[in-house]
């Protein structure tokens, strides 16, 4: 396992699976730190707005999308010089982000209890649809545009149809649900509840709990490599102590966690490199970036 130092207390983490190019928002910071995934090193510092914490990358477009919670905006990185595009103010408090690059719309959470819709074609706010309490990680199934909103306040999951961007169901889950993720070959989604320590399995066809998986204490981020249907969860370890976090590695078809992985102290943001299956995770209070090869 590689590790690679990046700034102070990084929370979302994203890659762009074609350039290999990995983005980590550093939420003390204020700053992006930009991984060259074939190097496995820091290549550039970007600074961005106060409390960078979400991060989500157009693959098509080359652009990474990051939110910052101080600043009320999404900050847009271009992906082929690296550098800050501009940032778009959403007048909310936006934590986490998704993309859908089809219908060229950018998704952001926002603390006052609604998904604001970006037009990312002319980088203004386009709409703001009503979800439930404390809505935080976001995730879109790219085939059929449909968006799956985790509310930790409300434990329950809201499906947007991205479409009419309506509100088309709520799923109810575990305790505090933080993050999600989307296995579009399947249709499933799961979602990590922070304090029942367990990941919710979702048929999203039938808007019902398929399964409950038990993991590690604190899970938060969450990732799916859909050619494999191996899920990745990240599990903080503990809230208070300088102790490592782990991964549990599910395996999707069976809804079984089959291994688990040390990371460093509270492990927050993960995704994967689809196409080299290389797993990237943040952890905050260690300040570095956890790399393994996918099982």
């Amino acid at each position: 396992m590689n590790k690679i130092k990046v700034g102070h207390d990084p929370h979302g983490i994203a890659v762009n699976s074609q350039t290999h190019m990995v983005y980590v928002p550093n939420f003390y910071s204020n700053t992006v730190s930009v991984i060259n995934g074939s190097l496995k090193k820091l290549i550039g510092t970007i600074d961005v707005g106060t409390f960078p914490i979400g991060v989500a990358v157009d693959q098509i477009a080359n652009i990474a999308y990051v939110t910052n919670v101080l600043s009320r905006s999404v900050s847009v990185i271009n992906g082929l010089t690296n550098t800050l595009q501009q940032d778009i103010s959403i007048d909310d408090v936006p934590t986490g982000i998704a993309v859908d690059p089809a219908l060229h719309k950018v998704y952001v959470t926002s603390a006052f209890g609604k998904v604001v819709v970006i037009d990312s074609t002319t980088t203004t706010v386009k709409n703001k649809i009503p979800v439930q309490n404390g809505p935080t990680g976001i995730a879109v199934d790219h085939n059929n545009h449909k968006i799956f909103v985790a509310n930790s306040l409300s434990s329950s999951v809201s499906i947007i149809d991205g479409t009419n961007e309506t509100v088309s169901g709520t799923i109810k889950v575990g305790r505090n649900p933080i993050g999600v993720a989307v296995d579009p070959t399947i249709s499933l989604a799961y979602v990590t509840n922070f304090l029942s320590n367990t990941v919710s399995v979702l048929d999203t066809s039938r808007k019902s709990v398929k399964a409950t998986i038990n993991v590690g204490n604190f899970p938060t981020g969450v990732a799916v490599e859909p050619q494999t249907h191996v899920v990745y969860s990240v599990n903080g370890g503990s809230f208070d102590l300088p102790l490592p976090g782990s991964v549990s590695i599910i395996d999707g078809t069976s809804n079984i966690e089959r291994a688990r992985v040390e990371v460093e102290n509270f492990p927050i943001g993960i995704d994967i490199d689809q196409s080299t299956q290389m797993v990237y995770v943040a952890n905050a209070r260690s300040d570095t970036v956890s790399v393994f090869e996918g099982r």
